[in-house]
């Protein structure tokens, strides 16, 4: 039995590994409130801010641009769920302006792909894009669209570092989300643990017989 201990213990740190690298790698944010951005405007409202709009949308309260900053280290792609109120009109070419900088204050703007639209009443559209090389903060810009100043709204963004870039994506081109199965490291450690189990498992045997 002593023998088994250790290849029990060694399966235990590779599954604290696993819940780890999945918990650290990938950042989520559905704003339900604002402690996981490190800057904004002040013109940006979280609506979960106030309970009377029941939504966790983030909008502008002016029709000036307005901005709010995120931050992960070793950022590699991003993707941003937006919606954009229906009988509304605003140039989606130029509605939202994503920018990525290193040190917080240089910033490049960034290329992104915008999927196709998808529901009525608040039209919901994925924004994903992939940086060329990793970064460590993201602006997202809603910008003055000449409508009401809440026309276009964030609702979920998730950005993932140079070690977790999804196969899939959140969302796909309508707009509609779907199950992340890209984890590579989760995936790896996840077989590790799977042939550490039956690894200890022989052993077991081996001595009881």
């Amino acid at each position: 039995m002593k023998k088994v201990i250790p290849v029990f213990l060694f399966v235990i740190l590779i599954m604290l590994f696993a819940i780890n690298v999945s918990a650290e790698v990938t950042f989520e944010d559905d704003f339900t409130d604002s402690t996981k951005c490190v800057a904004r405007s002040s013109n940006i409202l979280f609506e979960s801010e106030n309970p009377s709009l029941n939504s966790n949308r983030i909008t502008k309260q002016t029709n000036d641009d307005g901005y709010v900053i995120w931050k992960l280290d070793d950022l590699a792609y991003i993707e941003l769920l937006i919606a954009v109120f229906e009988s509304s009109n605003p140039d989606m070419n130029t509605a939202i302006v994503l920018e990525t900088s290193s040190d917080g204050v240089s910033w490049q703007q960034l290329e992104y792909t915008l999927g196709k639209p998808s529901g009525s009443g608040w039209v919901n559209y994925m924004i994903t894009a992939e940086l060329e090389q990793p970064s460590k903060y993201i602006k997202v810009i809603l910008t003055d669209t000449g409508d009401v100043s809440w026309s276009v709204a964030l609702e979920k963004l998730r950005l993932y570092s140079i070690n977790d870039i999804p196969d899939n994506s959140v969302g796909d081109e309508s707009g509609t989300e779907t199950p992340i199965t890209g984890n590579y490291s989760l995936i790896f450690a996840i077989i590790i643990l799977a042939v550490s189990a039956i690894s200890s498992i022989i052993v077991y045997n081996t001595i009881s017989h």
